[in-house]
């Protein structure tokens, strides 16, 4: 009794011996398989086609003489598209408002995100980001790792971060 199951395995596998057997041996077989990959790949270009003739075009727009009006030259000049030209900023001249710089948190990534402490001389150190304006009516233009660069009416000044300078001290002596 335990070698019925084996039997039953063995008989499935000459039955499907003999039909493989009989499908090599049909004419008609290539045709069909032939057949069934052309409409694989009718349907694999219509497919494609689809995507292409659903894709929404772009309309030409053109341009009306009070649209093209409204762009103006001082509009375009502050996007700053190719970046803010930072020329030579170490040589800019200290400022002589009474303003001090505490400390800077730069960001080298997001530079919009970089902050500088500056006190006023009657007021204590607040925490300020380019383009805030001071109490001085002056303007943060940058803030960099040891100075703030600020717009005093149109000149450009830098308040220098205080460092004191250290001293070596030789222990041998």
């Amino acid at each position: 009794m335990e070698f019925v199951p084996q039997t039953r395995i063995v008989l499935v596998m000459i039955r499907w011996e003999t039909r493989l057997e009989q499908l090599q041996r049909d004419d008609r077989l290539p045709i069909v398989v032939t057949i069934f990959v052309w409409l694989l790949l009718l349907y694999a270009v219509w497919q494609t086609a689809m995507v292409f003739l659903d894709m929404p075009f772009a309309k030409k727009i053109a341009a009306t003489p009070a649209r093209a009006a409204a762009i103006s030259t001082p509009v375009l000049a502050d996007l700053h598209l190719f970046g803010v030209y930072a020329g030579n900023l170490d040589a800019l001249p200290d400022t002589r408002l009474q303003l001090s710089l505490e400390g800077t948190v730069i960001t080298t990534i997001h530079p919009g995100f970089s902050r500088a402490m500056i006190a006023s001389a009657d007021q204590p150190a607040k925490v300020y980001r380019a383009g805030d304006t001071l109490p001085d009516n002056v303007t943060i233009t940058r803030i960099a790792t040891n100075y703030v660069v600020i717009d005093n009416n149109g000149a450009l000044e830098k308040i220098p971060l205080p460092v004191e300078q250290l001293s070596l001290i030789n222990l041998n002596e």
